[in-house]
């Protein structure tokens, strides 16, 4: 009876610590402006794995998911500091990337810059790239970057699954097929 005490209390003791381990998380609010049931899934904070020259080899980037409850999902690469815009034109331009996962070969995908949010947000192919965070190790994105560099971040996909879940059973969302769940709260 004891020793099956002892693995029960280790298997509790693994399974909380894997899950403050993981690489990724999950906020769940209300829009103040229309009371709107928001969630979002996001990574940990990570620095560039390419070079730049300074000042921007401090550059961070989360990689976010995020959904409300009238079925609408996003994906965007949020980055401090500012994001090199040409102008301080409130404006949204089109950035074309490069998206990797795990060791597949990389391919271009085009993101919107929106300045005011300071995010690159994927404009095409949402649901498959939701899909690939869930069951990959790790995503590559790279970005152009002023002086014709590109930025270079590296995101695990740890723990992940949970947090889209976690996020998008919030805003009453089947993650697996995508649709909206009428019959809960």
């Amino acid at each position: 009876m004891i020793a099956v005490k002892r693995i029960l209390v280790l298997f509790l003791w693994f399974s909380a610590v894997s899950t403050a381990l993981a690489d990724w998380d999950s906020y769940l609010g209300v829009d103040k402006n229309n009371s709107a049931r928001e969630g979002f899934a996001f990574s940990n904070w990570t620095l560039l794995s390419s070079a730049l020259d300074w000042p921007d080899e401090k550059i961070e980037a989360a990689l976010v998911a995020s959904c409300n409850e009238q079925g609408e999902k996003s994906l965007y690469v949020r980055m401090l500091p500012q994001y090199p815009a040409d102008s301080g034109e409130q404006r949204l331009d089109i950035v074309e990337g490069e998206i990797q996962w795990d060791s597949s070969k990389a391919y271009g995908v085009p993101f919107i810059y929106n300045e005011s949010l300071n995010a690159l947000y994927l404009v095409a192919g949402l649901e498959d790239t939701l899909s690939m965070i869930r069951q990959g190790n790790k995503v590559t994105i790279q970005i152009p970057w002023q002086g014709g560099n590109q930025a270079v971040f590296e995101f695990s996909l740890e723990g992940s699954s949970r947090a889209l879940e976690s996020a998008f059973e919030y805003c009453v969302i089947d993650l697996k097929t995508s649709q909206n769940v009428t019959n809960r709260p």
